[in-house]
């Protein structure tokens, strides 16, 4: 709610300061409410009336009209200048709004905007005009009494009538007729207007005599004519002299020289000034043609002419827009010299004064001398969301379609602007424009879609192609070379400069590519980001519009491009299975998943091979599971049933199955692969020996433990007798044979059998059989813990403690190895009787394991079950009982009735409702669940887990016979 409270006076403060109440507006970011809200208080409590808005903002609403309208009945705005201040575009929009108000009333601003500084430097601040001398700090502990003080005396100094908004400003004003208007959706930008204007402001002139000049650049299409635009009717108030526009869009030559520069200059100013009184009243003070022959005057004749009426207005603005990339060096410096205002600091009695201030938009990226940079990158998503919330409304239905149409586009500006359109004048949503975009690749062929828009847009569409044009043409042949691979990755994602680099292992252009890229960038055509200390993650970036520009062009088959990276890709495969080389890959992965649809059919199962694994690895198994299934599919389509690639996906995808718990369609696979590596009579008895391991563990998950146990002992005996005992492949069958006996009934064994391994793998050095074996010692150590907390037996508690350190430096947070060490460091906690931070880690890990691998996963519900047990040891009989009942409902759907995890849930729900007495409860879940099922004459023998549970029952039955039951 809004804040107007009046509180009682601090008693040392002089109550006839305020004759009556006067209002400070409190702008701040969220992340200082504590501090700000402690100001507030002991601003009220001194009688000063304080607006600070205490609701969150809609990302998607506009600056709200209640905010500006309080800003406009407050006395003053304080802005609360933390680090993140200049980060959120709403805080900036304030200031701005409330500028425009200040600069109505009185040029001395600092009198109704107060900064106060609450860092230890300034370079955090962008607040044009305001001295960094007279920012105010923070109240300090034991100084509030003096902070307060200090503020009713500077408050007491502002006219009482004098609100902010007791004038309107006139926004726009002076005359812009020949500017171009900002759109209505312009949005996101607050920040970068405000550093136009730090460097234009007084201190800044002072500090340096020629910072009066600012270059906008960056990839074209991102937004920097309209950001120039946005400038000139925002802080149109503080250029009385009036706002130049010289569009530069049509001057493009392949060797600019100072002449054709003049000329160029010529045709925009008379462009600029065609409708300005200078030229048109009646008794014209600028000529800009000769009165007998009509011929234009010279440039430079022109230009002394400005320069003389141009001193005499006060401060303006001069933009030169769309300039273009000007080489060599030596002569853009005098070609820029000859453009900029004609008159720049005028040095007074007042110290030097700014006359004219130059802004710049260029695509290049290149510094240069007497100009200050701001460089204008894609919108942030927030902005992104909101540029096409003002074309169409989006619901909550449809949010993750606009942001994933925000993720196809790379946030920019001008493609955003095109989609914008088109909902707001088509009959259509977001959704729809997703699964067309989808349809169309990304952006596809971008002057087809140029064409399809520009009955609705008008030059809009065409803008974006003619400044690619522009960009391309200027470039030299190696760098075009290099742009065309480029283009041929999947736009919009980072380009790893190891991938492009291994493009060109032994070509001679290889000596070229550094150099084409830094053309390239030069250019603002790509981003280079160099920041990573190891180098592999080294990117380029494209913008997809570029892109598809470029293919357009081309003559190139740009498939045989497409497919060179895929190899190269795919070529990383043995790192996909380690989620510890993830990092090296990170980018590679993401260069695959667009290009799985855009290359051969050969290499797209590759592709979504590398992908499914890669996926698997992160535990993102629903994501692994459509690559694989798709690459199954064209696999069988291309080679028929039983060929190499069509087995090796169906492997992935049985592992991918088991990972989500289908352990049915696990096996059907597995089968298959078993079947199939049989038939092999040359084939490596490795292959057999995974594929019977594989099986095995499945039919574990299904409890045909006889059957598991065959093929367990088949892949135990084959690994030893071939490879020897202390091979990886070996030590994955003593693991499997071990967990199978371990559900059978020989626990202790089993545990021996897990000692052995976990030996056998600390002995292992070679690195590729650690990656290719599907047990790590990481597994084994999990699996020994998990056996051991069954027993009692505490003794890997530390070790496990280690994976969690080692995994920390390598995995998120979220990833599935993670989630089951704390899963087994709760058991631990719990076996320990510490049972608050076992319930606490167990809450942390099944929210992890919700947001990763989803709630349609054992693993999800295994977590639960225990977080159960814990609420039963806590004695809160109600939260186990809910969260049994969860779970038995879950098993009983996935695992079936008589599965022993469905039937354990069953008895924890049982014995929950026969310590609270409900006895009638008890009887219900007994007979209902089928638990008593297992009261009948089979023994289990070879299934601990049921056998556990008969005599569970039995006991349980018999005490219900002191309740007068008889079952």
């Amino acid at each position: 709610m809004d804040r107007y409270v009046k509180l009682f006076l601090l008693p040392s403060i002089n109550n006839n300061i305020i004759k009556m109440a006067k209002r400070i507006f409190i702008s701040y970011r969220r992340t200082r409410q504590q501090e700000v809200d402690h100001a507030v208080s002991l601003l009220r409590r001194a009688g000063v009336e304080c607006f600070c808005d205490v609701e969150e903002i809609d990302l998607l609403e506009d600056f709200p009209v209640k905010i500006g309208q309080a800003i406009a009945d407050s006395h003053v705005m304080l802005c609360w200048w933390s680090a993140d201040y200049s980060e959120s575009d709403h805080c900036m929009r304030e200031l701005t709004v409330a500028w425009q108000y200040a600069y109505a009333l009185s040029r001395s601003v600092g009198q109704k905007i107060w900064i106060l500084n609450c860092e230890g430097g300034t370079d955090h601040i962008v607040a044009g005009e305001f001295n960094s001398q007279n920012f105010l700090s923070p109240p300090l502990p034991g100084k509030e009494l003096e902070w307060v003080s200090f503020l009713v005396q500077k408050l007491a100094n502002v006219p009482e009538g004098e609100t902010l908004g007791m004038r309107v400003p006139m926004i726009g004003s002076p005359d812009l007729t020949n500017i171009p208007r900002p759109p209505v959706e312009f949005t996101g930008r607050n920040r970068e207007l405000w550093q136009i204007h730090r460097y234009f402001s007084p201190t800044q002139i002072s500090d340096a005599g020629n910072a009066v000049a600012v270059r906008t650049h960056g990839m074209g299409g991102v937004g920097k004519t309209t950001l120039a635009s946005a400038y000139a009717f925002n802080f149109s108030l503080a250029y009385p002299g009036g706002i130049f526009w010289l569009n530069f869009a049509d001057y493009d030559p392949m060797s600019p020289d100072l002449s054709s520069a003049k000329e160029a200059w010529l045709n925009a100013v008379t462009q600029a000034l065609s409708r300005h009184p200078w030229v048109h009243d009646l008794n014209p003070q600028l000529s800009l043609f000769d009165p007998v022959t009509k011929a234009p005057l010279p440039a430079e004749t022109v230009r002394i002419q400005l320069s003389k009426l141009l001193s005499r207005c006060g401060s303006y603005l001069w933009v030169l827009d769309n300039v273009p990339v000007l080489m060599p060096l030596d002569e853009r410096e005098k070609i820029l010299a000859f453009w900029r205002a004609p008159t720049d600091v005028i040095n007074s009695s007042q110290g030097p004064r700014s006359m004219g201030c130059t802004l710049v938009t260029t695509r290049d990226s290149s510094g240069c001398a007497g100009f200050s940079e701001v460089y204008l990158d894609v919108l942030e998503k927030s902005s992104a969301l909101k540029l096409l919330g003002k074309f169409k409304a989006i619901d909550g239905t449809e949010i993750l379609a606009a942001h994933q149409i925000i993720e196809m586009v790379g946030s920019h500006t001008l493609a955003l602007t095109l989609i914008g359109h088109r909902l707001k004048n088509a009959s259509m949503g977001y959704q729809k424009m997703l699964f067309d975009l989808e349809n169309l690749g990304t952006l596809k062929r971008l002057e087809t879609i140029a064409n399809y828009l520009r009955p609705r847009l008008g030059a809009r569409a065409q803008g974006i192609v003619a400044s690619f044009s522009l960009s391309v043409n200027s470039l030299g042949r190696n760098a075009i070379d290099v742009l065309e691979l480029l283009c041929a990755f999947a736009p919009n994602v980072p380009i790893p400069l190891g991938l492009v680099k291994a493009l060109f292992p032994n070509d001679a252009r290889n000596d070229n590519l550094d150099a084409a890229l830094a053309e390239l960038a030069d250019r603002s055509l790509v981003k280079i980001d160099s920041t990573s200390s190891s180098g592999s993650n080294n990117c380029v970036e494209i913008h997809p519009l570029l892109a598809e520009f470029v293919l357009r062009s081309i003559a190139k088959p740009v498939q045989d491009l497409r497919d060179r990276i895929a190899v190269e890709i795919f070529s990383k495969i043995r790192l996909a299975r380690d989620p510890k080389q993830h990092k090296n890959i990170y980018y590679y992965a993401s260069q695959a998943r667009p290009l799985v649809a855009s290359v051969s059919k050969v290499l797209g199962i590759q592709l979504g091979l590398f992908l499914g694994m890669y996926e698997h690895a992160r535990g993102q198994y629903k994501v692994a599971e459509a690559y694989e299934e798709k690459a199954l599919r064209t696999a069988q389509e291309m080679y028929g049933p039983y060929e190499n690639t069509v087995i090796v996906a169906m492997n992935n995808l049985a592992d991918t199955k088991r990972a989500l718990g289908d352990y049915q369609k696990a096996m059907e696979l597995q089968r298959i692969v078993l079947e199939s590596a049989l038939l092999e009579l040359d084939g490596d008895p490795e292959t057999v020996i995974i594929a019977r391991l594989k099986l095995a563990a499945s039919l574990r998950r299904e409890e045909s433990l006889d059957e598991a146990l065959e093929h367990a002992k088949i892949a135990f005996d084959l690994s030893h007798s071939i490879y020897g005992a202390n091979a990886g492949i070996s030590l994955d069958a003593r693991n499997d044979l071990a967990l199978i006996l371990a559900d059978r009934g020989d626990v202790l064994i089993a545990c021996e059998m897990l000692k052995e391994v976990i030996d056998g793998f600390k002995k292992i050095t070679n690195e590729n059989e650690k990656i290719m074996s599907p047990v790590s010692l990481d597994s084994a150590i999990k699996n020994l813990s998990f056996l051991q907390s069954q027993i009692g037996i505490l003794s890997t508690n530390h070790e496990l403690h280690l994976i969690k350190e080692s995994n920390d430096k390598y995995l998120p947070t979220n990833h599935p190895d993670n989630i089951t060490v704390q899963t087994s460091i709760a058991s631990f906690l719990r076996k320990d009787q510490k049972f608050e931070e076992a319930r606490k880690l167990l809450e942390e890990t099944l929210e992890l394991a919700q947001a990763t691998v989803g709630t349609e996963v054992e693993e999800y519900w295994m977590i639960k079950n225990n977080l159960a047990n814990v609420h039963m040891n806590l004695g809160n009989s109600e939260i186990e009982r809910e969260l049994d009942t969860e779970v038995y409902q879950w098993r009983f759907k996935s695992r079936g009735k008589y599965h022993s995890d469905t039937l354990t849930s069953a008895f924890g729900l049982a014995q929950s409702y026969l310590k609270s007495k409900d006895i009638e409860a008890v009887v219900r879940v007994l007979t209902e669940t089928g638990l008593l099922s297992l009261l009948g004459p089979e023994k289990y023998e070879n299934n601990a887990k049921k056998k556990r549970l008969k005599e569970n029952i039995e006991e349980m039955r018999n005490r219900l016979v002191e309740f007068g039951v008889n079952l």
